[in-house]
């Protein structure tokens, strides 16, 4: 990974897209750099979770739970409770999970303004 390119621009979203256990966990390394090269929080789209062959104990999730398993510092997790917060139900919404980097140095931070006149975040 090229760490000076993403310090410039953090991953902020990732796609798990592979298929396969495997190549799951290859590509989980994309999240073993600095903790600068991350936005604090990364959220991330893990495909294919509906084939019947894909549980805690085989493909994409199993890499998952192992990467989990193995830092201490950085967790993966599904994101809980997005149905409610949307307007109907939609498949793409048990695939989003997020990557917590509890080493960021601005991972407490609260990003979201406190009050409801202006939710819109600076560019």
């Amino acid at each position: 990974m090229d760490d000076e390119l993403f310090a410039l621009a953090p991953l902020g979203f990732a796609t798990l897209d592979v298929d396969f256990y495997s190549s799951s966990k290859d590509a989980l390394a994309l999240f073993e750099g600095r903790p600068d090269v991350y936005l604090p929080f990364v959220t991330v789209y893990v495909d294919d979770l509906a084939l019947s062959t894909h549980t805690r104990y085989a493909g994409e999730l199993l890499a998952i739970r192992e990467f989990n398993d193995t830092h201490t510092k950085r967790k993966i997790c599904k994101i809980e409770q997005l149905r409610i917060h949307r307007p109907r139900w939609e498949n793409w919404q048990d695939r989003m999970y997020a990557f917590h980097n509890f080493a960021h140095s601005q991972y407490n931070t609260l990003v979201i303004p406190d009050t409801d006149k202006d939710r819109q975040l600076p560019l």
